[in-house]
């Protein structure tokens, strides 16, 4: 991760730094959960992209695909299915 900051032209006294907080947000439960979801509706906005819905019914689609994937993750973790 500092490789990579350091790449991105951060300062060298700061990357170890950032690459500590950025680890420490991506091992926040809600983060990770905000992700999936994210991920979800980006996946899904690729499939409803190329039917003839209208616009709203896709955004819809796309929306309600994300949160319930966001959902799921959080349900799958209080079950101690998913990490």
């Amino acid at each position: 991760m500092v490789k990579t900051l350091l790449a991105n032209n951060i300062a060298p006294l700061k990357a170890p730094d950032y690459a500590k907080e950025i680890l420490q947000l991506l091992n926040n439960p809600a983060v990770r959960s905000v992700l999936v979801g994210i991920s979800a509706g980006a996946l899904t906005y690729t499939v409803v992209e190329k039917t003839s819905w209208s616009t709203a019914a896709k955004w819809w689609t796309i929306v309600l695909v994300g949160a319930a994937a966001a959902g799921l993750f959080w349900l799958l973790r209080d079950l101690g299915v998913a990490a």
